[in-house]
């Protein structure tokens, strides 16, 4: 799925609560989104999120509960007195602000967000370093663009199976594998639970262990 549409979602099912995280989202909005769901969850509250990490122009459009939860991942990732405590020059430039988010794992926009809402930047310092970020960040996409084209043009490539491993985890293929053979799952699902073909399962179990 692609992450600009959904980031993840929660449901609070009193019995199988569950939480979905994009994998094709980036780890640090990965682990923020991750937080936020919990926090649904913990208050009992279904919640889907396609704009998770907080930004200060999309405050105005998100009801009570997400801004709740953002505030939960806000403050789990990135404690108060972890904030104060950071060095002077934290915001002096966007390579530090980057510094400093990734020690977190969080996003640079988090983190300036953060700092905003804690009177730890102005406004002006805020869109300014945003702005900033904003371009390293496009120029970053082009640069990852720009590798990925280059990694097709070359010959071989990572292991398929492996990349499903990767993505599934080997403990939700395992339980899918053994759900298909019990006769639990039904081909089609376990294929595309797995995204893999039926008649492709043992090579893909192959790659396992």
């Amino acid at each position: 799925m692609d992450s600009d549409e959904l980031q993840g979602f929660a449901i609070a099912d009193a019995y199988a609560p569950f939480i979905f995280i994009n994998s094709d989202d980036w780890n640090s909005s990965q682990l923020f989104t991750l937080v936020h769901e919990l926090a649904h969850l913990w208050i009992s509250e279904t919640g889907i999120s396609n704009e998770i990490e907080p930004s200060i122009e999309n405050l105005n459009k998100l009801n009570p509960i997400e801004l709740f939860c953002n505030e939960v991942a806000a403050n789990a990732l990135m404690p108060k007195e972890v904030i104060e405590n950071l060095d002077k020059k934290a915001f002096n430039n966007v390579k530090e602000v980057f510094k400093n988010a990734k020690i977190m794992g969080v996003s640079s926009f988090a983190l300036l967000v953060r700092a905003l809402n804690m009177k730890i930047i102005s406004l002006k310092v805020y869109q300014n370093l945003k702005y900033q970020a904003d371009i390293e960040y496009r120029k970053f996409l082009k640069k990852e663009e720009e590798r990925k084209i280059k990694q097709k043009d070359n010959s071989g490539g990572p292991n398929y199976f492996l990349l499903q491993l990767n993505r599934n985890s080997r403990l939700f293929t395992q339980t899918v594998l053994d759900a298909f053979r019990g006769g639990v799952v039904e081909p089609s699902v376990a294929s595309n639970l797995l995204n893999v073909q039926v008649n492709k399962f043992s090579k893909l179990e192959a790659h396992m262990y």
